[in-house]
Parts: C-alpha cells; structure tokens; sequence
C-alpha cells in the first residue's frame, strides 16, 4: 500500500474556493491522499464540515502558524503539501510525483513546488528566472526567486511546500510568534530545517498557479495593522536566525517600507511615523519571549 500524502489547507473567508480546490484535488492520480482544511473563518462552514471524504478542523482564530500545526496534528500522513486556500493544479499527476520524490530520495525531508503568481504585483521578483531560488543571504535578505532550475533551497514559499512529518513535529512545527500577515513564518521553520541538517529539494516540474486574491486571506486590510505586523516579524525574523552584526544592514533594507509607512500610506500622519517603530517593538518583545513547541498530541 502506498504513503498517505496528507494535503493541508489553511483557510479564513474563502470557503467557497477551498470547496472547489477540494473537489480538483480529489481527481489526483494518487488516490492515497488525504485532504485537511483548517477552516479559521468565524464561522464552520456546513458543507466543508459534511464532507466526509475530507478532514475538516475549526480554529476561531486568525493564525497561519497555528492553522498549519493543526493541520499537521490532524494529518495521517507521511507526508504533509502544504497548499495555500487560492491554488490551481492543473497536473493531475502532482501528487504522484512528488511522492515519487521522496521514496527515491530520503535524505530530503523537505520538496518545494514551483508557484507561478497569476497576480504578477504580488511579488515581481517571482516572476523572473534566477541561478539561485528560494533562497536567503548571511545578512537575512530573502531572496523568493521562485522559477529556477532544481537545486537545494532554504526559503521555499508555504503555499506549495512538502516535508516529512516527522520533521515538522520534530521541530515543534511552526513558530505561532508570526501573528497578522505571517510573513516569515514559512522561512523560519524551513531554516530551521535546513539548520537542523534537513534539505529541501525545488522541484520545478511540478507546477502549480496562485491566484493571489486580494479578497480574503489572512492579511489585515488595515494598512497600519499590515505594517506593524509586517515590521514585527521581520525584526523576529531577524533577531532569531542572523548575526547582531547584520542589524544595519537589515535596517537599511528596510528603509523603503519604512518611508511608504509614514509617507504613502500613513500620509504623513502621526500614526504613520509611530507604526514602524511599535512594529519593532513588537518583534523585540516576542523574540524575547522565546519559541514554544506546539504541543502535538
């Protein structure tokens, strides 16, 4: 009998894709797959909550750190797709391939998928071939090039990610000190695997599109909200993986956000100019905290 290949979904107010990913991914050519929706919208939704060919979990809280560890604590699986809420797969044989991977390849316990924004502002960087993907710098500087050849990376996007599962419980899973947008919460736990001796493949080939909704999602539409949160995790980010000695040049990186804070979307108002430095204060104080496993049972 074949490894069950556990596909997690986090979601919050798009239960009407998630229905329609559910119902695409269901005609797979790898049937032993288990589908997990981690639905974080205020309210279940019936029809995902009925539908007993998936594993529906309810979380009345707006985390993906926290979506994905209870997906993971939910899933069978050896292994665990990780696939954002707004994805298309147009490879029915995905799923074979990626569990062709790593049956061949078990020194890897992490593979990443190559994701083509359909929303090309979204991240332009993603758009354009790069020698190196998925990748992050001595100082901190992530680099998301996402269309590249096969190779090693360190910071493959949490939308289209695989890993072992007992890797992810390993570690802890992912660090719930990432609140509001969650940016970087995907980059710490891969560094984190990649540092503990783990690697994680880019495999090109298996391609799927993110459709990269403005509707929806995780992310505050409070501009000032997003920044704080943004500032926030970066700095944890930050603190957490990299040398003291790379704080200026990760200042420096961040001058541009910081600017368009206080000037284009804060428009020079009060709460522009404060919103930054709370965000670093944000970021020192849950480093400050320190990470807490997630308690799998």
């Amino acid at each position: 009998m074949n490894e069950i290949c556990s596909l997690v979904i986090p979601t919050i107010n798009r239960q009407d894709l998630v229905r329609g990913l559910v119902q695409s991914l269901k005609s797979q050519s790898y049937k032993e797959i288990e589908i997990v929706v981690v639905d974080q919208t205020t309210f279940p939704d019936a029809l995902l909550a009925q539908d007993s060919s998936i594993v529906y979990v309810h979380k009345d809280v707006a985390s993906t750190p926290l979506a994905r560890n209870a997906g993971v604590e939910a899933a069978k699986g050896s292994i665990v797709l990780f696939l954002d809420d707004d994805v298309e797969i147009h490879d029915e044989y995905l799923v074979e391939s990626l569990m062709d991977f790593f049956q061949k390849n078990p020194a890897y316990v992490g593979a990443a998928l190559a994701i083509e924004d359909k929303n090309a502002d979204l991240n332009r960087e993603n758009q354009r071939m790069s020698n190196k993907v998925m990748s992050v710098t001595w100082s901190g500087r992530v680099l998301p090039y996402a269309r590249g050849v096969e190779q090693d990376v360190q910071a493959p996007r949490g939308g289209g990610v695989a890993y072992r599962r007992p890797v992810i419980i390993g570690l802890g899973g992912f660090d719930s000190r990432y609140i509001g947008n969650a940016m970087r919460e995907e980059t710490d736990f891969s560094l984190r695997v990649v540092r503990s001796k783990g690697s994680i493949r880019f495999l090109p080939k298996l391609h799927i599109v993110h459709l990269a909704l403005s509707r929806g999602g995780s992310r505050s539409t409070d501009r000032m909200r997003w920044y704080r949160d943004f500032f926030a995790n970066e700095l944890l980010f930050q603190l957490t993986h990299f040398s003291r000695l790379a704080l200026p040049l990760f200042f420096m990186r961040k001058m541009r956000p910081i600017l368009a804070c206080m000037l284009w979307y804060g428009k020079g108002r009060p709460i522009g100019f404060t919103t930054p430095f709370k965000g670093f204060e944000d970021g020192i104080r849950r480093y400050k905290e320190g990470f807490h496993p997630y308690p799998f049972s």
